[in-house]
């Protein structure tokens, strides 16, 4: 009722966001089902905290687009098309009944029960991928329904088998159509390929045509909230996704290598431990979300830097973010060093953090602060000229800032997102966010 109240009395605009009671409902029951069908899996093993990160992602996405939909639709109905005039609230939740009756009833449970079903089959493939040295073939199952798809009928009369790996599976499989029951089971028994001559498959269905063990995606992208969302769904979906944190957690130095393989850099050439996986994989998730951000390409390596006494580093020659191994242990030593250089000259060595607990934070974005300006040697003469007005600030900006006008602008970048933003001057605030809006960045602060 929340989220109906928030249309009707235009709390939100319904084109540029999504209406938070609707989505946040939404998206507990697809995380709700996903959990089920993860939990039927024959292989917990299977489910790692990187494939829950990207089901529960999209799941989100889902969610996003779905709502935008869904609010569209019924405030469309918000006008008596007879007087031209707003319809009272209760008319207005009259007339629209029909819709929201199909959205949080029958659409849902049917999409609810899928996504059950295929969070449930995602990680039975998974399982299969991993066991096909033993049992190299899958057989298509007799259906559980009581009113069986007679188009999915042909394969468990026929007795379907093929390789895991063979191509048909890339395209067809049960969960490709809603609510399908069938299953597949893994075994060394022979293929039966002639199950599929002289057949035609059916074609899957808009949304249904993807693998989920693949891609992480209970719905695909050809579903129909994406392929016919109003404008500014996509946007409107970014926006509110900016503002949630979907954290990776890695168990494996294997998955935190692939994280970075995916997302951060095209190679690996770091010494993970697994001692320190979480708190490397904390540093990644922000990494991530900084990069995407700004919009980063990925880095063409992820390594330590050259300098054994720095933290992190950005180096424009390769195209290279290098971090330490330091900042996944215990950082009070170098914040308690920072406090001695402060108590001696008076003024902090890096503005870029207050506390411990910042110090991961302030140096991402502080070597993310050369990666922006490298990619922006126009803001060159900018930089100079506020560095230039504003002299006297490094003493908030801190010691780093006044080495050279990279340093300057890294430590502005740094001091913008973190706890001394209030301290900044308004020049170095007003660079900042002239910068990143002519660079096409979003303005609203990223969580710390």
């Amino acid at each position: 009722m929340d989220g109906l109240r928030a249309i009707y009395y235009k709390d939100i605009d319904v084109h540029t966001e999504i209406e938070t009671h609707i989505f946040e409902e939404t998206l507990r029951r697809f995380n709700e089902a996903t959990a089920m069908g993860l939990a039927e899996s024959i292989d917990p093993e299977v489910i790692t905290d990187r494939f829950l990160y990207e089901l529960r992602t999209n799941n989100a996405v889902f969610s996003a687009f779905r709502t935008h939909r869904m609010q569209n639709d019924i405030a469309a109905q918000l006008i008596d098309r007879e007087t031209g005039q707003l319809k009272s609230f209760d008319k207005w939740m009259r007339d629209i009944k029909g819709m929201t009756d199909h959205y949080c009833l029958q659409w849902l449970k049917t999409e609810y029960d899928t996504a059950i079903i295929r969070a449930h089959q995602a990680a039975d493939w998974k399982h299969f991928l991993e066991e096909q040295d033993v049992f190299p073939n899958v057989r298509w199952m007799p259906t559980t329904s009581l009113q069986p798809d007679p188009l999915h009928e042909h394969y468990w009369t026929k007795k379907l088998t093929l390789p895991v790996n063979h191509p048909f599976w890339q395209e067809h499989r049960p969960g490709d159509r809603w609510n399908c029951k069938c299953t597949l089971q893994q075994t060394d028994e022979p293929v039966n390929a002639e199950a599929l001559e002289g057949y035609t498959p059916p074609l899957p269905m808009p949304g249904l045509d993807n693998n989920p063990a693949k891609d992480g995606k209970l719905f695909s992208d050809t579903h129909p909230y994406y392929t016919e969302a109003y404008p500014g769904a996509e946007e409107a979906t970014k926006k509110l996704l900016e503002e949630k944190t979907y954290t990776f957690v890695a168990h494996t130095v294997e998955e935190a290598e692939k994280f970075v393989t995916d997302y951060i850099a095209e190679r690996v050439d770091f010494p993970f431990k697994k001692s320190q996986l979480e708190s490397a994989s904390k540093a990644l998730s922000l990494l991530k979300e900084r990069m995407d951000y700004y919009g980063l390409s990925k880095f063409s390596t992820l390594r330590t830097p050259q300098k054994k006494a720095a933290l992190a580093a950005f180096e424009d020659f390769d195209n290279s973010f290098r971090i330490s191994p330091k900042l996944f242990g215990d950082l009070t030593k170098i914040f308690e060093n920072e406090q001695k250089f402060l108590k001696k000259y008076g003024y902090p060595y890096s503005t870029s953090h207050t506390s411990v607990d910042d110090i991961l934070r302030s140096v991402i974005d502080h070597e993310l602060g050369h990666a922006i300006k490298f990619r922006h040697p126009e803001w060159g003469g900018r930089i100079i000229r506020a560095n230039s007005v504003d002299k006297d600030n490094t003493k908030i900006l801190g010691y780093y800032s006044d080495t050279n006008l990279d340093e300057y602008f890294a430590e502005v970048i740094a001091a913008y997102w973190g706890p001394l933003y209030k301290d900044m001057s308004k020049v170095e605030i007003d660079l900042v966010e002239d910068l990143f809006k002519e660079a096409g960045f979003k303005m609203k602060p990223l969580k710390l």
